[in-house]
């Protein structure tokens, strides 16, 4: 049973939404005219999980529903009052620029009148808070694995200057092949604009940069190493 949460416009009847467009493989194959969907074009299936701002939901499209996608849903008028809609931008924007196989992708991004919504890739093999429920612990090899896959993702993000800042087992995820892919990045900061990176290595010796981010982005990484500890 599919839920309509979309928020539409009841005087219109549409739901005004805005798109951000990721590279989603489903999309129109003449890619010189590329549709951008509308958020009334996607059926809720039902909620997976809660992000630090927002329900996730198991979605599709209507047209095409064997494609599942997880839709992160915030509510405007609360993002609004806590003035959190800087952070809401933060969350997309990182995930915009963030091509990393160990990092969820993220397809669209739109609002509605009363939502804002993040499409994005759906994990089948449910989050690492589960999978230790079931497994009790990880041996030595699978924690080694694991462990690597996060610092490739969080290697990737440092180096883009976003810290992730949120990092526990419920946003580890686990792909149909059993990897990991780092998501919920609601409370994500970015540090550091490329162009003042560029900037401040002009200006600063070499050791010098790489200690200003290496200090910044320390956090993760000690959180990393607590967390497999």
């Amino acid at each position: 049973m599919s839920e309509s949460i979309s928020g539409s416009d009841s005087s219109t009847g549409k739901d005004n939404s805005s798109a951000f467009e990721g590279d989603d493989e489903e999309e129109v194959k003449d890619t010189s005219v590329k549709k951008i969907p509308q958020i009334e074009d996607f059926s809720f299936i039902k909620p997976i999980s809660r992000g630090a701002f927002g329900k996730v939901f198991l979605g599709c499209k209507k047209e095409n529903p064997e494609k599942l996608y997880a839709i992160k849903v915030m509510k405007r008028d609360y993002m609004i009052n806590k003035n959190l809609i800087r952070q809401v931008m933060m969350e997309r924007n990182a995930l915009a620029v963030s091509r990393s196989p160990f990092i969820v992708q993220l397809y669209y991004s739109l609002q509605s009148n009363k939502n804002i919504f993040l499409v994005m890739e759906y994990m089948i093999g449910g989050d690492m808070k589960n999978l230790l429920a079931v497994c009790g612990y990880f041996d030595e090899h699978m924690a080694i694995v694991y462990v690597a896959e996060v610092t490739l993702a969080l290697e990737f993000l440092h180096s883009l200057g976003i810290i992730h800042r949120d990092l526990k087992p419920d946003n580890m995820l686990i792909s149909n092949e059993g990897h990991i892919k780092l998501t919920d990045f609601g409370l994500c900061e970015v540090t550091i604009n490329t162009m003042l990176v560029l900037a401040a290595a002009a200006a600063l010796p070499p050791a010098s940069s790489v200690i200003v981010v290496s200090h910044i982005a320390s956090a993760d990484l000690v959180t990393l190493l607590l967390l497999f500890f």
